[in-house]
C-alpha cells in the first residue's frame, strides 16, 4: 500500500521525498482508523471461555493491531501475514500454528470469515474449517468458492457447543 500511495503522489507531481512522506502519513492515518473499533464483549467472553479449554492461535492477513483492540490476551500465539509468512490461503501460517500447537493438523479447527483465505487455506493445510458467516451469505452464490467448510456458524457463541 505504501508503494502504491507513493506512486500515486508521484503521479500528481510530488517529488520523491514528498511522495514518500505523504504516503507514509496516509498509511498511518488509515491504520489509525482501522483500529478504531471495539470488539463486542460477547466475542471477548466467548474467546475467554474457549481459551480456558483449548489453546487459541490467531492467523490474520489483516493489519489491525490486536493489542490496541484488546484481543492479544486471548491468544497464545498471533501470526500475521508478512512477518510470519505468506498471506492465507498459503500454508505458511497454518503450518506455524500447527507446529506451535504440536497437534496433528486434522485435530485443529480454523475459524474464519472468508471462504477462500480461511476455509480453503485451512483445508489445504488439512485443518478442519469453520466458516464464520455472520452476514448470512449463501455459500453456493459466493464467488470463487471451491472448498466447502466442515461447519458453518453465524455467531461465535456457537463455537462453545463444540467444546
Amino acid at each position: 500500500r505504501l508503494v502504491q500511495l507513493k506512486q500515486a503522489f508521484s503521479q500528481v507531481g510530488y517529488d520523491n521525498e514528498a511522495a514518500h512522506t505523504a504516503a507514509q502519513a496516509a498509511v498511518e492515518v488509515a491504520l489509525d482508523w482501522r483500529n478504531r473499533f471495539e470488539v463486542p464483549q460477547q466475542s471477548l467472553d466467548v474467546l475467554a471461555e474457549l481459551g480456558q479449554e483449548i489453546p487459541l492461535v490467531a492467523i490474520t492477513n489483516g493489519n489491525v493491531d490486536l493489542d490496541r483492540i484488546g484481543l492479544t490476551p486471548y491468544f497464545q500465539q498471533v501470526l500475521k501475514a508478512g512477518p510470519d509468512g505468506s498471506a492465507k490461503p498459503a500454508p505458511d501460517m497454518f503450518t506455524k500454528a500447527q507446529q506451535f500447537l504440536d497437534l496433528p493438523s486434522e485435530h485443529i479447527l480454523h475459524v474464519g470469515d472468508h471462504l477462500v483465505t480461511d476455509v480453503q487455506g485451512a483445508k489445504l493445510a488439512s485443518f478442519a474449517a469453520c466458516w464464520f458467516n455472520d452476514m448470512n451469505k449463501n455459500v453456493i452464490t459466493q464467488a470463487k468458492t471451491r472448498t466447502l467448510p466442515d461447519i458453518e456458524i453465524n455467531n461465535l457463541q456457537s463455537l462453545l457447543a463444540l467444546l
